[in-house]
């Protein structure tokens, strides 16, 4: 049984520092009110995973369109962490990288991995060259084309990389 998407794992970790639920809210207050629009993304989308609604609404990418807003159950989005940690050997205390914007489904989908998983995440803001001031090993990213494209010389510190949210360049 998957785990449920109203309990944060007892070995999860952000950027070195573990959280319970309460003391997590509050980050994300903090977040809320930051200058930097990474920090206060993050903190609006971790506000909305912690409330008692059982549903998040997250906005298409409006690449083939209008923008859409979609409910997503929450715990539907647990399901998709637990098979994706099934699928590629991720497992708590795994260390990942947070590269991407909390804005989009992507960069949401890394939190509720972290936060189920017992992941121990590391945040940082989303740009071209995520790796460029990194030096660490990760088990686990996600990241876009263009950040693939600027990290080819360092990809070799993350083990598990999956790629999304654009077409991959034929190059």
């Amino acid at each position: 049984m998957p785990s449920s998407y109203d309990k944060i794992h007892p070995k999860y970790r952000l950027n070195g520092k573990s959280f319970n639920r309460k003391q997590l809210k509050e980050l994300a207050c903090s977040f809320t009110k930051n200058d930097d629009a990474h920090k206060r993304e993050a903190g609006i989308f971790l506000i909305e995973w912690l409330n008692d609604s059982n549903f998040i609404e997250v906005s298409t990418s409006s690449t083939t369109g209008l923008a859409k807003r979609l409910r997503l159950k929450k715990q539907q989005m647990v399901n998709s962490a637990s098979a994706t940690a099934t699928f590629f050997g991720i497992k708590s205390g795994d260390a990942a990288l947070h590269c991407l914007s909390s804005k989009y489904i992507a960069g949401k989908m890394m939190w509720v991995r972290a936060m189920i998983l017992g992941l121990e995440i590391d945040l940082v803001p989303p740009s071209a060259r995520p790796l460029d001031l990194i030096n660490k090993n990760y088990d686990f990213c996600a990241m876009v084309p263009l950040q693939l494209a600027h990290s080819l010389d360092s990809i070799d510190t993350i083990r598990t990389l999956i790629i999304g949210g654009a077409p991959i360049s034929k190059s």
